[in-house]
């Protein structure tokens, strides 16, 4: 195995050469090509989220004044409405009043809005599960604009068919009255 002739020599040179392109082609091109790809889509896909963002976004500006439902349910509310005092006339309703334990009452200011978020949250303690049933019923019936945003229960004492729940109510109510 001597001596390779030139003609040997340019066909290892051109093997050589159609490899190393080969590998380039294979190893570094292709991979680099499909990931442009991919961001090309993902830009492309990213852009469409974007322009039905701002569609949404222009929507929601054109709507987002008119709260006339919001002002309609709040305006309709007896003069020196708020939402602890409801809440203890449900109570005594429902005949769950003598197993309050708390109520405590906070309120926010909503940005942009006629409105304040009042919140009340609220304990009972020993309290039959039909009972609290009922009271859920008479907070969150309609036309009253009343939600409760958690309720979290656990059993009472020993008693089977007793509980103790604590419950966060909110309302929106008009800027400058009470809770």
């Amino acid at each position: 195995m001597g001596r390779l002739s030139s003609r040997e020599k340019q066909v290892i040179i051109g093997g050589g050469i159609l490899a190393f392109v080969f590998v380039c082609i294979q190893f570094i091109y292709l991979p680099a090509y499909d990931k442009h790809e991919r961001l090309e889509q993902t830009l492309a896909s990213e852009r469409h989220a974007l322009e039905r963002i701002r569609q949404l976004e222009a929507e929601y500006r054109r709507l987002g004044p008119d709260n006339s439902d919001a002002v309609s349910l709040v305006e309709g509310r007896a003069p020196g409405f708020t939402l602890f005092s409801f809440l203890d006339r449900q109570a005594a309703k429902s005949r769950v009043k003598d197993n309050i334990d708390y109520m405590k009452p906070h309120s926010r200011d909503l940005e942009d809005q006629p409105f304040t978020l009042s919140v009340v949250k609220l304990k009972l303690k020993q309290i039959v599960f039909k009972d609290f049933l009922r009271f859920i019923r008479e907070v969150e019936a309609p036309g009253h604009g009343i939600w409760i945003t958690s309720i979290s229960l656990t059993k009472s004492g020993k008693t089977q068919n007793r509980l103790d729940a604590v419950l966060e109510t909110q309302t929106l109510m008009a800027k400058g009255t009470g809770s």
